[in-house]
């Protein structure tokens, strides 16, 4: 997880901070409440981050506004930095 960029590192830990295992969730509210402690420029690049992290195969998108985290994301959290 080391080698993600700002604001899409501050996503997945997220992810980790709430012990998210694969296929499960975070909802949007949770990382609303999260970003708004962020710096403004994390918090502007919110949309662009989380499209890169689906576009790497790190989370998917679910159902009733959330974002799941895929087994390739899980991985890339279990790895030691």
């Amino acid at each position: 997880m080391a080698t993600l960029p700002g604001t899409t590192r501050l996503i997945m830990n997220v992810f980790s901070k709430n012990w998210i295992l694969k296929h499960h969730y975070v909802s949007l509210f949770d990382l609303f409440y999260d970003k708004s402690h962020w710096q403004k420029c994390h918090q502007d690049n919110l949309a662009k981050a989380i499209q890169e992290l689906v576009k790497q195969g790190l989370i998917k998108w679910g159902e009733a506004y959330a974002l799941v985290l895929t087994e390739e994301g899980f991985n890339a959290l279990s790895r030691p930095d």
